[in-house]
C-alpha cells in the first residue's frame, strides 16, 4: 500500500502561480529511505524534505494535464539509475528566489532501483504523482497533455489501465501499451467479438513477452509466414503498433 498528500505548501504554491506571484517551475524528485516508516501512516501537510535519508534525486521528465483537473508529475528512471532502495519520494518545486519546496510526497513499500553492470540488467522505473483538485491544470497553467509513459503500470497515484484491473470488461479496439520486461497476457476473450482487434506497442528500450490468455486453447498466428504459437516476443525500441485480432471461431490472435 502506499499514502500520498498534497502539502501545504504545495497548495500556496499553487495559488501564488495562479496569482502570478510565481511561475510554474517543478524540478524534480527526491528519493529517501526513512527507517521505519510506515507507508499506512497518515502524512503530515507540513512535512519537509528529510534531509538526513535521501538517496537520489532526479529530474522532472514532464508536468502535464490529464484533464482539467488533474495533473500528473513524472519522472523516468532509466537503466543507468541506480542502485537505491526508497520508500518515500516527494515532487519539489523551486520558487523564483532559488528556494525549493516539497509540493508532493508518498509513501510506499520499500523498492529497490537497480542500474545495469555489466551483463546485469538494471530496472526501468517511471514514478508518476496526480495532482488532483478543481481546476488545477489552470491554475497551475499546465498545458501539456499527458503521454501514455506517464501512466503505466508503475504509476503510483493514477487508476491503472483496465486491461489489469479487468481485462475481461475490455472490447474492441483497445491499445495495450507495454512498458517494462515484464511477461504480460492479452486480455480475457470472454467478451470479444469475432474480429475484435487490440493495439499493441512497446515504449522505451522494453522486450516484454506477450502470452495468449489461455495456453491451452488460445494461440498467436503471424500472418507472415503463418507460424503459431502461445507467446510473442515483442521487439525493444520497435516503434510499430502490432495490432491483434481476434478470431472468436478458431481462439487464435492474428498478426
Amino acid at each position: 500500500m502506499s499514502k500520498q498528500q498534497i502539502t501545504n505548501a504545495g497548495l500556496q504554491y499553487k495559488d501564488e502561480v495562479f496569482a502570478g506571484v510565481e511561475t510554474q517551475n517543478i524540478t524534480h524528485f527526491v528519493f529517501a529511505n526513512i527507517p521505519n516508516l510506515d507507508p499506512n501512516a497518515d502524512i503530515d501537510p507540513n512535512t519537509i524534505l528529510p534531509l538526513d535519508h535521501i538517496v537520489h534525486q532526479h529530474p522532472i521528465d514532464r508536468v502535464s494535464a490529464l484533464d482539467g483537473n488533474a495533473v500528473v508529475m513524472s519522472c523516468a528512471l532509466g537503466h543507468e539509475i541506480g542502485t537505491f532502495s526508497y520508500n518515500w519520494f516527494g515532487v519539489v518545486a523551486t520558487k523564483s528566489d532559488n528556494s525549493e519546496i516539497l509540493i508532493a510526497v508518498v509513501q510506499t513499500l520499500t523498492q529497490t532501483k537497480t542500474k545495469t553492470v555489466g551483463d546485469q540488467v538494471g530496472n526501468y522505473s517511471v514514478k508518476s504523482v496526480v495532482w488532483q483538485s478543481q481546476n488545477i491544470a489552470s491554475g497551475l497553467n499546465v498545458t501539456l497533455s499527458t503521454l501514455p509513459w506517464q501512466i503505466n503500470d508503475d504509476s503510483e497515484f493514477l487508476t491503472r489501465l483496465n486491461y489489469i484491473e479487468n481485462p475481461a470488461s475490455l472490447s474492441d479496439g483497445f491499445k495495450y501499451l507495454l512498458t517494462t520486461n515484464d511477461a504480460k497476457s492479452m486480455p480475457a476473450t470472454g467478451n470479444l467479438d469475432n474480429g475484435a482487434w487490440v493495439l499493441v506497442k512497446s515504449v522505451f528500450d522494453a522486450a516484454p513477452v506477450l502470452n495468449v490468455h489461455d495456453a491451452l486453447s488460445e494461440q498467436f498466428k503471424r500472418n507472415q509466414d503463418g507460424i503459431t504459437d502461445t507467446k510473442v516476443n515483442i521487439l525493444p525500441n520497435d516503434s510499430r503498433d502490432i495490432v491483434f485480432v481476434w478470431r472468436k471461431n478458431s481462439k487464435t490472435w492474428e498478426f
